[in-house]
């Protein structure tokens, strides 16, 4: 896909005409701005690259709309037609892919040469402050739009709409979306991780650890193992065993330690090339959603409450397990 991408001094003096509204949402309008233009030829690539990065919903809305197009038309193996692409219903779930992309690879490029002053990456979030679309028709007419998105900052709350009595786990989950938006994902897979492992450590307390294990600490495998077994093992624990417990217990944890190798160990160890990596930055968003994303969020603390309050359970469980294999 050939792209045209160029770093501008300030943005086009007539960009905005006609469109003050759109410019009033924007927080960034002075300054470099990146210039990407995408011409109608290259929509179908860029489509390709973004369904990479999409989370499931958007893949299924996308293909919904695609195969609703194709019969529409009559299109066939041709694909949809060239309009479905810059439909908005459709263009904004996966033009936020390629921009994103771009600009911190970008971002990063000025950082690395960068002297004392260095420029955060952005995060789809950040998208909706920052970046604005032009739409040019055949007809020469022209449209601007924003990518949507919605900040915490735009949210408006009332002292008594506080939950003063949050959970403990709410505060790390809110320093890591903190994070996350803010482009350092380093720093959020650690947080996560130590508050993962914290959640896994509340199964596994002192007394425990001293009648099972001979007062060792076991190893986060054998951990991960033993609550996965206990969660199966009874089909009243059902509940637990999908969502984001499932996806933790069956590989996510795991996951979450080897992006936090790759990003500690092997920037200090192996000196790898310092570029930006789209993938890992993606791979990371997904691992972290349950704890992000406040729908999800919600059903995995709820997980994790009902977790903890099956620990008399679990013990009985160990109990017969370790006897068995002695």
């Amino acid at each position: 896909m050939n792209l045209d991408a160029t770093l501008l001094q300030t943005i086009d003096a007539d960009f905005f005409d006609g469109a003050a509204q759109t410019k009033a949402q924007l927080k960034h309008t002075n300054g470099n701005v990146l210039r990407i233009r995408f011409a109608g030829r290259e929509m179908r690539s860029a489509y390709k690259w973004a369904n990479g990065f999409l989370d499931e919903h958007e893949v299924s809305l996308l293909a919904t709309s695609l195969n609703e197009n194709v019969a529409l038309f009559k299109r066939g193996s041709r694909g949809p037609t060239t309009s479905w692409y810059f439909d908005w219903m459709v263009l904004h779930h996966y033009i936020w892919v390629p921009i994103l992309e771009i600009s911190n690879r970008v971002i990063d490029l000025m950082n690395r040469q960068a002297h004392r002053k260095t420029t955060g990456l952005l995060s789809r979030d950040d998208l909706g402050d920052a970046v604005c679309l032009r739409a040019v028709r055949a007809d020469g007419t022209s449209f601007v739009a924003s990518v949507s998105s919605l900040r915490d900052e735009q949210i408006n709350l009332f002292p008594s709409e506080f939950n003063w009595e949050y959970h403990p786990l709410d505060k790390s989950f809110q320093r890591i979306r903190f994070l996350l938006d803010r482009g350092l994902y380093f720093e959020a897979v650690l947080v996560s991780q130590a508050a993962l492992e914290g959640i896994v450590n509340l199964m596994f307390p002192a007394d425990t650890k001293q009648q099972f294990f001979d007062g060792k600490e076991p190893k986060l495998e054998t951990k991960y193992r033993f609550l996965r077994d206990f969660i199966l093992s009874d089909t009243s624990r059902e509940w637990l065993a999908q969502g984001a417990m499932r996806m933790y217990l069956d590989g996510g944890l795991k996951e979450i330690y080897d992006l936090r190798n790759h990003y500690a160990h092997d920037a200090l160890e192996k000196r790898p090339n310092y570029i930006y990596d789209g993938s890992i930055m993606h791979a990371t968003r997904r691992l972290l959603r349950p704890l992000t994303d406040g729908w999800e969020n919600g059903l995995f603390q709820r997980q994790v409450s009902g977790l903890q309050a099956l620990i008399s359970e679990f013990e009985e469980f160990l109990k017969t397990r370790l006897n068995n294999n002695s």
